[in-house]
């Protein structure tokens, strides 16, 4: 009967839940405290439109 099954829906949803979270917090980290951090260096020289 039922007794015998585990419900595992629930925890691959939090597994998965878990997982997301810790993504968009590292993501977070690097959107608001380190956004140079994996820029290209080219975008920081100086245009010369007479070139």
């Amino acid at each position: 009967g039922n007794y015998d099954r585990l419900p595992f829906a629930p925890y691959f949803v939090f597994k998965d839940l878990v997982t997301v979270f810790i993504f968009f917090i590292v993501l977070s980290v690097f959107v608001f405290f380190m956004p140079n951090a994996l820029g290209d260096s080219e975008n920081y020289v100086m245009a010369n439109p007479m070139q």
